[in-house]
């Protein structure tokens, strides 16, 4: 018996393409935003980069070898000093040695960026800001505007480049989508709530630490406590895990101590003024909520259960650090930190897809 193949041409399913639209540019009512040059950006909490071709062409005018390929961001990135995990650029008081160079043109466009972002929608341009520095955790800042943010969002060429894009279309729950505008319906109310000093939790109105599919949070816990390496990055994950494991009542037989990030946090301590923690926390979500970046891997659902579960967790971490005698919003913007950075991490992507969420 033979089999053959059939003569016409089958039509190929076209790809799906989110675009989304640039401008207006949109900032979230209520967003803050201003460097006090804390130094924590420029340091191995984060992989800094992408770093491009013609910008690697460029920094080699100041020094050789100040870029490395990463393979675990699959890009090219600044190097870290192996003393103490900070940019190879970064120099005395903590200031960039390409910051103010030729006004500007060697400082590659990641650094130049962080931690403003820019997400395209159906309605336009969201200017987001990202929560992994002391100077954006802590403190009193200015308002965002799209007059201040606009040069960090273009290009050389003047064009608005973004880091990620929402489409017609999101997804809620399941197989529930929505149209984009009544999904809007949805999240302006949850931001004005975080904005006018509601209780996060009842915000987010979802269960933290939610049963999961295929593992425990025993595992999930141990497994990053178990992680290895020295920079800021697989500290905060060793304290991420060790607080899971802590809430699952497990012993811990090397708990992580040391928290490298501190020397910025000190700084940034000194130059402000005591405030509610609560409201670190509410501005870490809304704006968590609205770069929309959690379209790209979860449904709104799992989002809230996730964000919900890391808010507990950070609460935790917090209390800790404020029974050691820690200034109760500096633990709440140092927790954040951490839970903000691991929740990037691939590690925990895979346990929001365990997540058992209706």
């Amino acid at each position: 018996m033979t089999t053959t193949k059939t003569a016409s041409k089958t039509k190929k399913k076209k790809k799906r393409t989110i675009r989304g639209k640039l401008r207006p540019l949109q900032v979230r009512p209520g967003a803050r935003y201003a460097c006090f040059g804390d130094g924590l950006c420029c340091t191995d909490i984060h992989a800094i980069g992408p770093i491009t071709s013609k910008e690697r062409v460029h920094l080699s005018l100041v020094a050789d070898g100040l870029t490395g390929f990463d393979s675990l961001v699959q890009s090219h990135v600044l190097k870290m000093k192996k003393e103490d995990g900070s940019c190879v650029l970064l120099g005395q008081e903590q200031r960039c040695m390409v910051h103010d160079a030729m006004d500007g043109l060697l400082l590659p466009r990641s650094c130049k960026r962080f931690p403003i972002g820019l997400t395209a929608t159906p309605d336009g341009g969201r200017v987001t800001v990202e929560h992994r520095c002391s100077c954006q955790n802590l403190g009193d800042a200015p308002q965002v505007t799209v007059e201040a943010t606009h040069p960090v969002l273009v290009d050389r060429g003047g064009r608005l480049r973004p880091n990620h894009r929402v489409g017609a279309r999101v997804k809620m729950s399941g197989r529930a989508h929505v149209k984009f505008a009544t999904y809007v319906g949805i999240e302006t109310p949850m931001l004005e709530a975080l904005e006018s000093g509601a209780d996060p939790a009842q915000v987010l109105d979802a269960k933290p630490f939610p049963k999961l599919k295929t593992a425990d949070w025993k595992k999930v816990g141990g497994g990053m406590s178990a992680n290895i390496g020295d920079t800021r990055f697989d500290h905060a994950m060793r304290i991420f895990g060790d607080g899971i494991c802590r809430r699952e009542g497990m012993k811990l037989k090397n708990p992580e101590t040391v928290r490298p990030w501190s020397d910025a946090y000190e700084r940034a301590e000194k130059r402000t003024k005591e405030k509610d923690p609560r409201t670190v926390y509410a501005a870490w979500i809304a704006d968590s909520i609205w770069m929309m970046y959690w379209t790209g891997y979860a449904s709104f659902a799992q989002y809230r259960t996730e964000l919900a579960t890391r808010y507990a967790l950070a609460q935790q971490l917090a209390a800790d650090s404020v029974a050691l005698g820690m200034r109760p919003d500096r633990a709440a913007a140092e927790s954040i930190t951490i839970v903000d950075l691991v929740g990037t991490s691939s590690w925990w992507e895979s346990v929001i897809y365990r997540m058992a969420v209706s």
